[in-house]
């Protein structure tokens, strides 16, 4: 199963950078879009900040809706809760924050084997997806990640829930470090599908 190893210091490195404090993280990494179902990625963190659970949301990427995210993140009261990070390019900083976080959220249901699963896994970091979603196929529930209904209020359930166990959580992480494989087959298409939208960007920037 192969593994790609992280540096020692990343976790410092992301703190760093970002000012994070110990509260927990709730990591997601994709485009800002809300076809990505980052709806419900917020909304589920309104009503943990509603019932007074301690979190931060960190949010990773750039995309077309990214403005309105951020607008959303203030009409939800969760300034002081969330960041939006934009697109990070330097990969001891990702990896930091893989490994820093709880819990990896990525409700998105369209996603073809989305290799973020895998590269939180790497880092030792579990999952909570859409259970029936293409992201759900490596995951058996409660094993080595975790599945939700796409509903906020379900994921709000469950978060809250694994948060108050920490045990259960380095479980989950450990559980998918060990059984979600990093293959080089999905890096390379990973990589390509990157370069092919950047590529598709400069061309709809540049018409």
């Amino acid at each position: 199963m192969n593994k790609r190893l992280i540096r020692a210091d990343a976790i410092e490195l992301a703190k760093a950078k970002y000012e994070l404090n110990d509260q927990p993280i709730l990591l997601y990494v994709g485009q800002m879009n809300w076809k990505k179902n980052i709806g419900r990625i917020l909304e589920a963190c309104a009503l943990l900040h509603q019932d007074g659970v301690k979190f931060q949301l960190l949010l990773a990427g750039q995309g077309p809706h990214s403005s309105e995210i951020k607008t959303r993140i203030k009409e939800l009261g969760l300034q002081d809760n969330a960041k939006a990070l934009g697109h990070i390019t330097d990969v001891d900083l990702l990896d930091g924050l893989y490994a820093s976080a709880a819990l990896f959220v990525f409700p998105s249901i369209y996603d073809n084997a989305p290799m973020v699963v895998r590269e939180a896994a790497n880092a030792g970091t579990p999952s909570i997806v859409v259970r029936g979603s293409n992201a759900a196929e490596v995951i058996t529930d409660q094993v080595n990640g975790l599945l939700c209904q796409d509903d906020s209020q379900d994921l709000f359930r469950i978060i809250k829930k694994v948060l108050n166990d920490h045990v259960l959580l380095q479980n989950l992480g450990k559980r998918a470090q060990e059984t979600i494989p990093v293959a080089w087959d999905d890096v390379i298409d990973e990589v390509i599908n990157r370069y092919q939208n950047l590529v598709d960007r400069y061309k709809n920037d540049h018409q």
